[in-house]
């Protein structure tokens, strides 16, 4: 199973106010059955050195949806996607020095605002519903539809 995830990865963690860029086959790094493809070597070698340190926290989905807090996501959350095709449908932002998508920018400063808890839930309701020994990795590949 090979899964495309864009170039934001490594670029959001350096800089979150970066443009997203569809990565390159030619810079392909993997995590589990994914696939990450990066636009540059230099973001490929940070990814292979700590490729946890720069995937994106609850594979990439909107933060505020899977957290619990989100009143349309449920009390296990929901997946929505943020998709990086468009800038004005994704917002991106670090917390306890991991990266976080959110599905606009409402979201973000609503997750912001509960703070610890949301992003807690967040973690707790990811592993619980969408990870597991047969399925370590978790990522959203709708990030890549542009």
């Amino acid at each position: 199973m090979n899964r495309e995830l864009i170039n934001i990865i490594v670029a959001a963690f350096n800089d979150p106010s970066s443009t997203p860029a569809k990565g390159s086959s030619q810079f392909a790094g993997k995590m589990g059955d994914y696939e990450f493809h990066f636009a540059s070597k230099a973001n490929l070698d940070a990814f292979e050195a700590n490729a946890t340190k720069y995937a994106p926290q609850v594979g990439g989905f909107c933060s505020w949806g899977v957290s619990g807090f989100d009143r349309h996501g449920g009390s296990s959350g929901g997946l929505w996607y943020a998709c990086t095709s468009d800038a004005g449908c994704y917002e991106v932002a670090k917390y306890d020095g991991k990266l976080y998508f959110y599905l606009n920018s409402g979201a973000k400063s609503q997750m912001q605002a509960k703070g610890k808890d949301a992003y807690d839930g967040a973690n707790k309701n990811f592993a619980a519903n969408f990870i597991s020994p047969e399925q370590p990795f978790c990522f959203n590949t709708e990030m890549v539809k542009a």
